[in-house]
């Protein structure tokens, strides 16, 4: 491998997991940030807040689905990754499925601030059928 393989390898890492950490951010946002009421006199910023979420959620519930047929793929396909022996595929199928893990969890949490936006999710869990 060359040296400009190695450097560009390294940074698709470096971004891939500085997506998690900024989406991880953004749902501690989202979790401690009070949505706009319907008293608020700025009908846009209610807007654009829903609509943030709403696309989030889609977001995140298009990269569930693509994660999850990917570890489908990946496990019922043997051609993937030939070249690797199968404890190098255990471990990548490991890693996808946690993606999907990941990714279903945001879903989870987007789905509940649509709906029970004013209440803090992640601390009134137990709480949400009361609502």
């Amino acid at each position: 491998m060359s040296r400009s393989e190695v450097s560009i390898n390294t940074a698709i890492a470096g971004l891939f997991m500085s997506e998690k950490i900024l989406t991880t951010c953004t749902v501690f946002a989202f979790n401690f940030l009070r949505p706009p009421g319907s008293h608020d006199s700025y009908p846009a910023l209610r807007v654009s807040y829903n609509a943030s979420v709403v696309s989030a959620l889609i977001e995140n519930t298009y990269l569930f689905f693509r994660v999850s047929l990917d570890t489908t793929f990946q496990i019922s396909s043997k051609e993937r990754f030939s070249n690797l022996d199968d404890s190098m595929n255990a471990v990548l199928v490991m890693l996808i499925a946690i993606e999907a893990t990941f990714r279903w969890s945001l879903v989870s949490f987007f789905w509940s601030k649509l709906f029970h936006g004013r209440k803090d999710i992640y601390s009134d869990m137990n709480n949400l059928d009361d609502i």
